[in-house]
């Protein structure tokens, strides 16, 4: 559907280190790692659109307090997800014109 590609990291450390390693990423799903998302955040990467996942609603404060832009209660609909997925592509579209 969006034509993307996806790495996987199966904790917030490995996510983490993927970005220390010089990999850059459009968007990150993060559940239950708000460290990695400060720690994303510390090592300078602004632009990356981090999204807190969780099934507990009363994460969201933490999420958004930790550095994420947005916060997404499980389970993900591609109806909530879809439009944070296309505000991106717009965004790198706009930016290659």
């Amino acid at each position: 559907m969006f034509h993307c590609e996806t790495t996987v990291a199966k904790t917030g450390k490995e996510a983490v280190d993927l970005f220390l390693e010089g990999k850059k990423f459009d968007i990150v799903l993060c559940e239950k790692e708000m460290p990695a998302v400060e720690k994303i955040r510390a090592i300078g990467e602004t632009d990356v659109k981090i999204v807190g996942v969780s099934v507990d609603c009363n994460a969201m404060e933490a999420f958004m307090s930790a550095g994420a832009d947005v916060f997404v209660p499980k389970p993900i609909t591609l109806d909530v997800l879809s439009p944070i997925i296309q505000e991106i592509i717009n965004k790198k579209n706009n930016a290659m014109v």
